[in-house]
């Protein structure tokens, strides 16, 4: 079949995939829906299926046909690892909730029958394009181009134009972009090494488990962004040496290419239990100038949290402390140590950038920890995020 057959399939079903993802954010789409008695979008989906099935010539990755059994198995344990990761990081924090979707029979069908449709459709597609690719010049660019626009066809445009604050965007690039951008390139690997089966079998898994599992963790985004980034990349790069191990025709065992990927995993998920407060010592970025010289905007702090009600008793005057103000957190140095007729103690602090003390006196209870040490400069990324937000009130002189 000439080559530019395949090419003008391969453009077709990414047009398919770009129409199945426009109309329905299109102004009015919504309403129109609303009117109709059965949602066409999931028949779309399946006649999408069967035209990259049926009718259209299939393209075969250049993993070899009898190793895509194994990725498959890597992209199952991948998924597996993932989702205990997941809610091992939810129970630690104590941040489990029930999940939003009927879990009613038909409930279950309906949930398979509107989301399962696209992710089959959006895998055969990929795996298309990509087989279709490696057969042209510069397979490598086409690839990257590819796993590119399946990037810019997976942003909900839509929340993006209800972004508003420097905070909103942050959250958002950290805890839904990066992943986004993680979860298609290992997408791209396991289509290019198993075919689409490996593919959706990682995150038919990963759907499978959200729509049938009573209680989801809902982690901060900082979580989000440490679990959904850094395991897809780590997944990655174990199937791509297993991909290689297997095209020099070494002998393999199942557990070779996993051993660095869960030891790999081990650091990720320690990072993303440090990162949001699991242990008793994490990091908070200082956004502002309050601290200057000793603290600068985007350092982080180590802070230690309080084991015991003694510990507080015993901050004294020039300590640094950390406390919250309704949504945020201040870094500032005690300046005064205060009791009542009681005995219950509460804390003056200033920052040593300020000219005053801060006008609201710390309680106990606002307390977040004790500064332990300044990490210089690795908060940058956050600061630039957010560095249009307004100062809160109290943090510095105006």
């Amino acid at each position: 079949m000439p080559e530019r057959t395949y090419s003008a399939c391969a453009a077709g079903l990414a047009g398919l995939l770009i129409l199945g993802k426009l109309v329905p954010v299109l102004p009015g789409t919504s309403l129109l829906l609303d009117k109709l008695p059965v949602n066409p979008f999931p028949f779309y989906w399946i006649g999408v299926i069967l035209i990259a099935l049926v009718l259209f010539p299939q393209v075969h990755s250049p993993g070899r046909l009898r190793s895509r059994e194994q990725f498959r198995s890597t992209a199952l344990a991948g998924s597996a690892i993932f989702l205990a990761l997941r809610f091992g990081v939810g129970f630690l924090l104590q941040d489990i909730a029930a999940t939003p979707y009927d879990l009613s029979p038909l409930g279950i069908i309906r949930n398979f029958f509107v989301f399962f449709p696209p992710l089959i459709a959006r895998e055969l597609i990929r795996a298309h394009t990509i087989a279709t690719a490696c057969r042209k010049k510069h397979s490598v660019g086409w690839i990257v181009g590819i796993t590119v626009g399946f990037c810019l066809v997976g942003i909900n445009f839509t929340k993006l134009s209800v972004l508003q604050s420097g905070k909103d965007w942050g959250a958002y690039l950290a805890g839904e972009f990066l992943p986004l951008v993680a979860d298609n390139c290992l997408a791209a690997g396991l289509v290019f090494c198993g075919g689409a089966a490996a593919s959706l079998t990682y995150f038919g898994s990963l759907s499978a488990f959200q729509y049938l599992f009573p209680f989801l963790p809902s982690l901060p985004w900082i979580g989000d962004c440490a679990l959904g980034t850094l395991v897809p990349v780590f997944l990655l790069l174990a199937v791509l040496e297993q991909h290689r191990i297997l095209s020099n025709g070494q002998p393999t065992r199942s557990q070779e290419p996993m051993g660095p990927f869960i030891a790999a995993l081990v650091l990720s998920v320690a990072f993303a239990w440090f990162v949001s407060g699991v242990f008793p010592i994490y990091p908070s970025v200082v956004l502002t100038g309050s601290m200057e010289p000793l603290i600068q905007p985007g350092d982080a702090v180590l802070i230690r949290k309080f084991s015991s009600e003694d510990e507080i008793y015993h901050l004294s005057k020039n300590d640094i402390i950390n406390f919250k103000r309704e949504d945020i957190s201040i870094t500032h140095r005690i300046v005064a140590v205060l009791y009542d007729e009681s005995g219950n103690v509460s804390f003056q602090t200033k920052g040593d950038n300020n000219q005053s003390p801060d006008d609201i006196i710390v309680q106990p209870q606002d307390l977040n920890g004790i500064v332990e040490n300044v990490v210089p400069k690795v908060g940058l990324p956050v600061l630039w995020l957010k560095q249009n937000e307004p100062v809160p009130e109290g943090v510095t002189d105006h």
